[in-house]
């Protein structure tokens, strides 16, 4: 299985639950949202760091999520982001280990043909022409993330486009909230049942 996109609500765990599956199989984490981090470190000066630190990011969400949606995607077309996520996976995949350049991915209708073994996880897949692409293209496994159950509703949820649309989409698996590590086990016993 090539891919898998973790989507929930805000601080559901979706990058702690994409870093321990990295760690848990070699993998590597490919978010729509890296380009977006990219251009707004460059552009308002602000340390890349400080935009996926897990604290720090939170008071940058706004500025992210006006730049990303109300700016580029508004300007640029719906599919800025998924132009640059797609160039981004293709070039993980031409960058991992001696593969014969032949062998990195092909186009079979559809479908997007990988190597075995190979696996990248997105951590933000947020909106409808997002998932389609990871799922008709890359035909990724899509894992919803149940909340923390302490965190209660937050301020942030469903006041921005980008917290809306994905609660629409219908996932493969859905995760509890459980310590991270059976959440790992969970969704790889749920992906490998897949097939």
């Amino acid at each position: 299985m090539p891919l898998i996109i973790l989507n929930g609500p805000i601080k559901s765990g979706k990058s702690t639950t994409a870093r321990a599956l990295v760690d848990r199989t070699d993998g590597m984490i490919v978010a729509f949202a890296d380009a977006l981090r990219e251009e707004v470190s460059q552009m308002y000066g602000i340390p890349m760091w400080q935009l996926t630190h897990p604290i720090f990011k939170e008071q940058h969400r706004p500025l992210l999520q006006q730049h990303g949606t109300d700016i580029r995607r508004n300007l640029f077309g719906d599919d800025y982001w998924i132009k640059k996520w797609t160039r981004a996976v293709g070039e993980r995949f031409s960058h991992w280990g001696d593969l014969n350049p032949t062998d990195r991915f092909t186009t079979d209708g559809h479908t997007m043909h990988v190597p075995e073994g190979l696996l990248i996880i997105t951590d933000d897949c947020r909106f409808h022409n997002e998932r389609i692409v990871a799922q008709d293209y890359f035909n990724a496994f899509l894992v919803r993330l149940d909340p923390n159950p302490l965190h209660g509703d937050d301020p942030l949820q469903g006041q921005h486009a980008s917290e809306v649309e994905w609660r629409q989409f219908v996932p493969d698996f859905t995760a509890p909230f459980v310590p991270v590590e059976t959440r790992v086990d969970m969704i790889l016993e749920a992906l490998k049942a897949r097939g």
